[in-house]
């Protein structure tokens, strides 16, 4: 299973905040987690996982969690009274307020739980692709994620 995830480029720098969101999703996927999170409950965790794996300035969880609709495999619920800024994301205040919830695609998701080995294989992709090899074990045992 491949996921088609865009990502902000700049040269050989790119941001890590939609791989650790999804990395966390998955992880919580394995302990038998819902299809949806509410924004409320990504918000922590995240924040942890950008201090810790992500660039010094990389700490809002608010945009990759409400960009990552634009990529085809993941859908939020509850968005529809949320006013979009002027670059097209949500406040946090409101992501909270409207209890808006997001998580992969019914299809997506049934194959992911149906095949443990499909969530393994896009954990590491996920690593493989955007963080270098050394962190790969401090990310894996922060998450208790199966590679």
């Amino acid at each position: 299973m491949e996921l088609n995830l865009n990502v902000w480029k700049r040269g050989s720098q790119r941001a890590v905040h939609k791989p650790l969101l999804l990395l966390y999703v998955l992880s919580q996927y394995q302990k038998g987690h819902e299809r949806f999170f509410t924004y409320a409950e990504i918000d922590k965790p995240l924040k942890e996982l950008l201090v810790e794996f992500g660039p010094s300035n990389a700490q809002n969880t608010s945009v990759p969690f409400w960009r990552l609709q634009n990529d085809s495999f993941w859908e939020l619920k509850n968005y529809e009274q949320v006013v979009p800024n002027s670059s097209g994301d949500a406040k946090k205040s409101e992501l909270l307020e409207y209890n808006v919830a997001g998580g992969f695609v019914e299809s997506v998701y049934n194959a992911l739980v149906q095949d443990r080995a499909q969530v393994a294989h896009v954990v590491c992709t996920l690593l493989d692709e955007f963080f270098p090899e050394a962190r790969h074990g401090a990310i894996i045992n922060k998450l208790d994620v199966t590679e």
